[in-house]
């Protein structure tokens, strides 16, 4: 399965061949990942805690507890989907990136590092530059 969310020339070719915009077309690839691999795939998930409706997540595959994210626009709008990860606490939370976007994947790797917030699960994320077609550590 990592193997498969890292296959940057997979998401490139569907990305080309996608009559979406980028961000969705990424979104669109992993659903269909998701599903090849047999699981069931919800997009634009609804994050619903303690009865309260915190917002719509990417993609998420259920029996895996998987959540993917896209953000190339800005930190600000990553922190709002960094609340809805923290929340649904998955087994992996992919974060799609792009070094060629205002929102750094440096940037957001030290977030993740450094921030209090995500003590105790900065192991269960992982960050795609799309960009520069690499896994950021």
């Amino acid at each position: 399965m990592i193997k498969d969310i890292r296959d940057f020339d997979g998401i490139e070719s569907h990305i080309k061949s996608s009559k979406k915009g980028f961000a969705e077309a990424i979104i669109e690839y992993y659903s269909k990942l998701g599903a090849r691999l047999g699981y069931t795939v919800r997009e634009n998930a609804p994050v619903i805690k303690y009865g309260v409706n915190v917002g719509k997540i990417d993609l998420i595959w259920i029996e895996t507890n998987v959540v993917f994210t896209t953000e190339f626009n800005s930190i600000d709008n990553l922190l709002r989907n960094l609340w809805k990860i923290i929340e649904l606490n998955p087994g992996l939370a992919v974060i799609i990136v792009s070094s060629k976007s205002n929102c750094k994947p440096s940037d957001v790797s030290k977030l993740i590092k450094n921030s209090g917030i995500t003590q105790g699960v900065k192991e269960n994320f992982m960050i795609l530059d799309v960009g520069r077609k690499e896994v950021v550590e």
